[in-house]
């Protein structure tokens, strides 16, 4: 993953297609100033998505949008595969929908998702 973001540390990687997929970069400057443990860094609200092309190593593109904390899954509702952005200085959290060529916000929520599940046809 360094690959394709210059150095900079990231994490997960959510495909929402052959050629596109989603990576969680972490923007150094956002975080702890005297981090102890790796949990303050994961948890810090300084974490942004990134689209990149899991076939190249072109650089990833950040995707507009609020830093938020690192750990977050994928859920896959119907043809669609969604995430979520939780803030931990404000404790809500907002649905994502990762597309090809950029993520749509959803719903937002006080407290953390930890799942979603789509029902119906």
């Amino acid at each position: 993953m360094s690959t394709w973001t210059n150095g900079a540390r990231a994490a997960s990687l959510f495909p929402v297609a052959p050629d596109a997929a989603y990576i969680r970069v972490l923007d150094a400057s956002l975080g702890p100033k005297e981090a102890v443990q790796a949990t303050d860094w994961s948890y810090a609200d300084a974490w942004r998505w990134a689209i990149v092309n899991p076939l190249t190593e072109e650089p990833a593109r950040l995707v507009d949008g609020p830093p938020a904390h690192g750990p977050v899954d994928s859920h896959r509702v119907g043809n669609e595969v969604w995430s979520f952005d939780h803030v931990t200085e404000t404790q809500l959290t907002t649905l994502r929908r990762l597309g090809r060529d950029g993520t749509t916000p959803g719903a937002t929520f006080r407290g953390y998702v930890y799942g979603i599940i789509g029902i119906g046809g």
